[in-house]
């Protein structure tokens, strides 16, 4: 699957370019452009993978001028394991990268930094039959 997002802000609802100016007030003219892609491959009966990966790309109007921000980068490797073939019950292991890597100007005029966070995460994942 590929999701394209075009998000143009005259309030910055998502509050990501209002933090990298590191402003008083609500940033306006933010403009968000974002690419998923989603794999995912049936290993065997009892065992799935899943990979996402994205970017995201933020713009804000300063000085009248159109400025690039920051460009993001994450990838989710996921395996799946259904033990049951009557419950649909999934365990999972995810791992979650994400790099944020500010343009010249951020670093240079709005004192940002690059950056990245990872982590792992473990579980299950049931339905919730109500009725």
């Amino acid at each position: 699957m590929y999701d394209f997002n075009y998000s143009f802000e005259e309030i910055d609802t998502k509050g990501i370019v209002t933090t990298i100016l590191g402003s008083d007030t609500v940033a306006e003219d933010a403009l968000y452009i974002e690419n998923w892609l989603r794999a995912e491959y049936q290993l065997s009966p009892k065992f799935k993978g899943l990979l996402s990966l994205m970017t995201s790309s933020a713009y804000a109007n300063v000085r009248s001028d159109n400025q690039h921000l920051r460009t993001s980068y994450g990838m989710v490797p996921t395996l799946y394991y259904s033990p049951f073939k009557s419950i649909d019950v999934r365990f999972f292991f995810a791992y979650i990268g994400r790099y944020y890597d500010y343009t010249n100007y951020a670093v240079e005029n709005l004192g940002a930094s690059n950056y990245n966070r990872n982590e792992v995460r473990v579980g299950f994942i049931a339905p919730l039959s109500l009725l």
